[in-house]
């Protein structure tokens, strides 16, 4: 399934030190899968709907509450400390039978690890607190020795790719709100070709960024380009790939940051977006939902 680029490998383009470089991102690779009923805590957060544990959750309720409160509560709980780049992106409405994909993927990016885990640590911030146990109100996360939903942590890519892992090809400073950025997913176990095609594709001109997370026999590719006309280069039409979304720019906003929820335009099924927003400043509060103390 996959369009492998002619290998022209540049000895000290990818860093083959496995160590983070200066100025690069750290990223957090997501990959959810919507939950199929309201168990006992959703139904309880959401009692106007009247539903029972059990009761099916459609995919109305996970856009929902996706667009409702999880994606604009990234930007709200970790935009003026740490947040630097927010890219979601929602799988087709339609997929074959045989085929199996997340049902939301994205990348969340922070300026370093440090300060990720100041945000996540703080007790003083109650949307920070929530962050995660909101995510279990949207998605069927599994118990801890077998995790449905994931986020992994991507390293700087060494010339190896594992499943279960999630890599940082170019290992440099990029800005993810800039640029043109592409989400696409190749079907097939990791083969020597998988790996030259990644090795290839860093040196092609205009990638900026690019991370790949392998799940099984599933790879998950975003990329970042100087503009669409060079990634049409690399990727012409007819392309092999079994999806491919463009991330459109998505304006975080509101009014009024101190007192009216953020506002943006609702992604769907078959959608992604590059959430813009600026970063070491609260852009605004998501709508309150029922996770968050009382005001």
């Amino acid at each position: 399934m996959v369009r492998f680029l002619p290998l022209v490998f540049i000895t000290g383009l990818i860093s083959l030190s496995g160590a983070q470089a200066a100025g690069a991102p750290y990223y957090k690779f997501w990959a959810g899968y919507q939950r199929l009923v309201w168990d006992e805590t959703a139904a309880k957060a959401f009692p106007e709907k009247g539903l029972a544990p059990g009761a099916r959750f459609e995919s109305t309720d996970f856009l929902n509450l996706l667009n409702r409160w999880l994606i604009p509560a990234t930007t709200s709980c970790c935009a003026k400390e740490s947040l630097i780049a927010y890219l979601p992106v929602l799988r087709p409405e339609k997929l074959p039978g045989s085929v199996s994909i997340p049902d939301e993927m994205a990348i969340i990016v922070y300026k370093d690890k440090e300060a990720y885990e100041r945000v996540r640590a703080d007790k003083n911030n109650p949307e920070a607190i929530v962050y995660g146990p909101l995510h279990a109100l949207v998605f069927l996360m599994g118990e801890k020795t077998k995790p449905i939903s994931t986020s992994y942590e991507t390293t700087p890519f060494v010339g190896q790719l594992e499943s279960g892992h999630a890599y940082d090809v170019l290992n440099q400073a990029v800005d993810w709100q800039e640029g043109y950025s592409v989400f696409r997913i190749l079907l097939g176990a990791v083969t020597e070709k998988t790996v030259d095609y990644v090795k290839s594709l860093a040196q092609t001109p205009g990638l900026l960024g690019h991370l790949v997370r392998v799940d099984g026999s599933r790879i998950l590719e975003y990329q970042n380009w100087k503009g669409a006309a060079d990634y049409r280069a690399a990727f012409p039409e007819g392309a092999e790939e079994f999806y491919r979304v463009e991330l459109k720019p998505n304006e975080m906003q509101t009014k009024n940051p101190a007192t009216e929820p953020l506002i943006y335009r609702s992604i769907s099924w078959g959608e992604g977006a590059t959430i813009r927003f600026t970063p070491g400043t609260k852009p605004g509060t998501v709508e309150r939902h029922p996770l968050l103390p009382p005001n």
